[in-house]
């Protein structure tokens, strides 16, 4: 074994120790010999992400490829290390060729997953995690692949919605770490898991047991004080919590969509109507057990159980907390958009759902006490047909309370999926805006840079030069002097150039997400006819 190759030796053992700067001091001498240039730079490059340093990564990778382009670990991690400037286009380019080098290799198939969720290519996301699994169902990092997806896919702030999504995520993350009870990473993801489904305690002794083998992991020890901040809010929730009436009506007046607050207004209409009845038979049943109680000697119904005073006032969800996705007030421009293209209310949405939800546990349990009472009720008379007659009215009263929880669970379910979609969606122009904003500013930085070399000033009001293509680079580029002005130039070109597609890679994001909430809210609206047309009675 020569110098260079005891070097790279060395420098793999440093790794696997997680030595990320011994490993890359030990690895000098195998980036000059020809021998192990290629692995050498490919081993710089993990060193360098895993130490955040992500420009230097990109250098020494770009470096690995010149040596071997074909090298299916050197693509694998160009795609990390573009994911992690934000070159989400660039990232899935580099993912796809790791992929199509190496197709049954966990990493490139995991990778590809990872990069295909950052560009909301949701439904070819969870195809390639299903084939890392395949590919080799012993590997903790194919289910790491399935779990990332599946909590990509998650509805921002909805503990309740989607459970089956939630326990895919959680059962991923338990298999991986079955099959490797040390990997941090899923770990991290469990835990991280278990807090947004408000399992504390179960999530704090995770990451407890991440810092008792790597103290130095920030991540979980911000988690750890997290949790503590989280037990506080959940006490002040709950000592705050109370029944709101008015809290749907509200939520109304904020959705932001003309047509669904139309149709939910002709639903709280037709709710009105059954609690109208209801109220009417609450009066009449009241009027003959006072009847009875008279007939007995007393001088009304209170001696018979008294029966609960409700306006059946949909109450404020306990299973909702409104920490979802607020207004944005950002600009909009890197999108070339003037504002916001979709409406911030799919938290009103998910909270009105939600408190539908909870209406259909109280609205059965007053239900339920009204059962009780019917089987009882014709014992109950002073004339023979007082029991039959209050019977009467309780079989009544019990069809309209099962008839307002059916309509609100009805409506609960659509307003669920709605919610469900328009989540998606938002999160996808947001992350696009990002995207987009992120890319405009580098490719304003390209374009400087690629101006500051030529003889010329850039021109006053000079547009913001998206159209900087090939030939106009060599055009600005040859009225320079020396060849490496020209180099730089051409470069800062190039540059802009790429920077520009993914800025267009995320303007298509953003109108694909558009395109989703349409139809979603075209669902919306027609669910919600079908169902005021099926509990409205007919004229």
């Amino acid at each position: 074994m020569n110098h260079s190759e005891k070097a790279l030796a060395a420098a793999r053992n440093l790794v696997d120790l997680r030595r990320w700067q011994d490993a890359l001091d030990a690895l000098g001498p195998a980036l000059v010999s020809d021998d192990t240039a290629a692995e050498a730079h490919r081993m710089t490059a993990r060193c360098l992400l895993s130490l955040g340093r992500t420009k230097d990564a990109h250098n020494a990778v770009v470096s690995a490829l010149r040596i071997d382009p074909g090298s299916e670990y050197a693509h694998y991690l160009l795609a990390s290390v573009l994911l992690g400037l934000g070159r989400r286009g660039a990232a899935l380019r580099a993912a796809t060729e790791a992929a199509r080098l190496a197709p049954d290799w966990v990493p490139s198939l995991y990778i590809l997953a990872k990069c295909r969720l950052e560009v909301f290519e949701r439904d070819e996301a969870q195809r390639t995690a299903a084939m890392a699994v395949r590919a080799d169902p012993h590997d903790p990092l194919a289910h790491l692949a399935v779990a990332e997806v599946a909590v990509g896919l998650l509805p921002l702030g909805e503990v309740e919605a989607d459970r089956e999504r939630w326990d895919e995520a959680e059962r991923a993350f338990r298999t991986g770490l079955g099959l490797d009870p040390h990997d941090e990473d899923l770990a991290l993801g469990l835990a991280h898991l278990l807090c947004l489904r408000h399992r504390f305690l179960e999530a704090a002794e995770i990451y407890l047991t991440i810092l008792r083998s790597n103290p130095s992991n920030d991540l979980a020890l911000r988690a750890i004080g997290l949790i503590g901040v989280s037990f506080g809010q959940l006490r002040n929730d709950w000592n705050n919590a109370a029944p709101v009436g008015a809290r749907f009506q509200m939520g109304l007046a904020n959705l932001d969509s003309p047509s669904i607050e139309a149709l939910l207004a002709d639903f709280i209409s037709l709710v009105s109507e059954s609690q109208e009845t209801v109220r009417e038979s609450l009066s009449r049943a009241t009027n003959l057990l006072s009847t009875v109680s008279r007939s007995f000697g007393g001088g009304s119904h209170q001696a018979a159980e008294p029966m609960p005073a409700t306006d059946f006032g949909v109450p404020l969800s306990s299973g909702w907390s409104a920490v979802g996705l607020p207004t944005f007030t950002f600009p909009w421009h890197a999108l070339d958009l003037t504002d916001d293209p979709l409406p911030a209310n799919q938290v009103e949405v998910a909270s009105l759902a939600g408190q539908l939800q909870d209406a259909v546990k109280r609205v059965a349990e007053y239900d339920a006490r009204i059962r009780a009472l019917l089987y009882t009720s014709r014992g109950v008379y002073a004339k023979d047909d007082d029991g039959a007659r209050l019977h009467e009215i309780f079989v009544e009263m019990s069809a309209r309370t099962g008839r307002i929880a059916d309509i609100y669970r009805d409506c609960g379910d659509i307003l669920l999926e709605f919610s469900h979609e328009a989540s998606l969606a938002r999160a996808q122009v947001v992350n696009a805006r990002h995207w987009a904003d992120h890319a405009n500013k580098e490719h304003e930085t390209a374009v400087q840079m690629f101006l500051s070399l030529l003889a010329e000033p850039r021109p006053q009001g000079g547009g913001d030069w998206r159209g900087l293509d090939e030939s106009a680079v060599e055009s600005f580029a040859g009225r320079l002097s020396d060849s490496s002005s020209m180099a730089a130039a051409r470069r800062f070109g190039r540059e802009a150039r790429e920077w520009e597609e993914e800025r267009q890679g995320a303007i298509s994001s953003a109108r694909n997400a558009m395109e989703v909430y349409r139809e979603a809210e075209a669902g919306c609206v027609q669910a919600l006819r079908l169902l005021i047309g099926k509990y409205r009675p007919a004229a």
